[in-house]
């Protein structure tokens, strides 16, 4: 009898994994270098300085037009994403939870 394994759940994505397919998604957005750092990035290829510096500016630019506010605030941009791609079920509890602090 052959043994039967039950596949693992799915784990949920990072905030990180979606933030890179937005990028992936958002490629023409980017200018000329841009598109070539980011794609280096993306495919998980090692960055020089200098295309980490074209990086790092590219994605600021990228997520201040696409959201209205600084890549650099962490928090906000986390919580943009997880708004954006969490399941209905897990937003309705952070908003049960939410509601009781306020």
């Amino acid at each position: 009898m052959p043994l039967v394994v039950e596949p693992a759940p799915e784990r949920p994505r990072s905030t990180k994994q979606w933030i890179r397919d937005e990028m992936a998604a958002d490629l023409q957005a980017f200018s000329e270098k841009g598109r070539v750092a980011v794609k280096k990035y993306l495919e998980g290829g090692s960055l020089d300085s200098e295309e980490e510096s074209i990086l790092q500016a590219e994605r600021e630019a990228w997520w201040q037009d696409k959201y209205g506010f600084p890549w650099t605030d962490k928090v906000a941009r986390a919580e943009v994403i997880r708004r954006k791609y969490s399941p209905p079920q897990e937003q309705a509890e952070v908003q049960r939870f939410q509601q009781t602090l306020f």
